[in-house]
Order: structure tokens, then sequence, then C-alpha cells
């Protein structure tokens, strides 16, 4: 285990399942953490030059995606951050280069369960959960980073209408919410606490 986002990591190295997509990849830490927990992994990262990086380092049971997930398909403006490059780039804005895009429920409109979606997408995470609605029921689970620190009341309000509990995970900047559907959590399908 690193350092990176410890409370976090532990706890998703503890999922196990057979599909985990990691919507904003990066450069693959939670990628190569978890692919041997899940029989297969989706990495899905917008920046094609982290992209590049992450095609070269990816597990052998992972598929690789270079495209923004959203609300629609079509294409989105992707931001870096020029402080930081791998430090996370954004959809959230009009300024930069042009990528493809996609919803989460296109993308996985074919899959019947999907056992954990982890999401960091530098603010975007509400276009990704309003592209994701219609597939919601066969998602298990979700990790998500929250970048609006003061829409937590609002997250949690949003995923249990869907039908999920929430645990926070940490209180960092940018807090990270676990989200788990209750039908599995009293199936005896997966111990989630």
């Amino acid at each position: 285990m690193t350092d990176y986002e410890p409370t976090v990591s532990r706890f998703v190295a503890s999922l196990h399942g057979e599909l985990f997509v990691d919507v904003g990849a990066n450069v693959g830490f939670y990628t190569w953490l978890l692919a041997d927990n899940f029989a297969r992994v989706i990495a899905v990262e917008a920046d094609p030059a982290i992209f590049k990086y992450l095609e070269r380092k990816a597990p052998k049971n992972c598929k690789l995606l270079n495209l923004a997930i959203a609300d629609r398909d079509g294409t989105a403006r992707l931001q870096r951050n020029p402080e930081n490059l791998v430090g996370g780039a954004s959809i959230m804005g009009n300024k930069g280069i042009e990528v493809p895009q996609r919803s989460l429920g296109a993308l996985l409109s074919r899959e019947p369960i999907v056992d954990l979606v982890k999401l960091d997408v530098e603010g975007a995470e509400w276009l990704v959960l309003e592209g994701a609605e219609d597939i919601m029921p066969n998602i298990r689970q979700w990790v998500i980073e929250l970048h609006d620190r003061g829409r937590k009341a609002q997250l949690e309000e949003y995923m249990q209408r869907h039908g999920y509990t929430c645990k926070w995970l940490d209180q960092n900047r940018f807090p990270h919410g676990y989200f788990s559907r209750l039908e599995w959590k009293t199936s005896g399908k997966q111990d989630f606490e």
C-alpha cells in the first residue's frame, strides 16, 4: 500500500468482484490496486498524454479507453491543470483540448452487473452520475471523489434515491463517499462493512 489516499486505498483493497470500472483512472493507481481483486477492469482516462502512460502500464485484465465520461455522447473540452499535469484535468469548462466523450450509461449498457465504479473526474461527477442513471440498478458499489464539499448532503440524498447507502471514507479536501446498493448488502453476496 502507498501513501496515496491511504484511507480510501485500504478500504477499496478489500473489495472484490467481476467488473471494476475506474473512471478518471489517471496513471492507474486504483486500476493496479484492484486488478487482482476483479476478473475484469475497465480504465477510462480522458487526457491523451496521461492515457499514453496508462497504456504502457496497464494490467493484463484491463480494457483501456481514452475518453471523457459525462452526461452524453459527443466531445468535451479538457482543461489541464498547468501546475500539475498528472494532478487531473477537467471537462468543467470550455477551454482546452477536444476529447471524445461518452455517458457511463452508453459505455456500460451491455454489462448486466458492475461490481464497482470508482469516480474521480475533477468536478464532473454530477455529469457522470446524470449519464449513468439508466444503468444505476446494475451498479453495486461506487467510490466517488466529491469536488464540492458543500454538496455532500446532496450527493447522499441523490444516491439514496437511487437505492444506495452512504459511508464517507475520509474528510479530505475532496472527500470520498462509498455508496452500496441495499439489495446486495443484505443478500449475502458481498461483505460491505
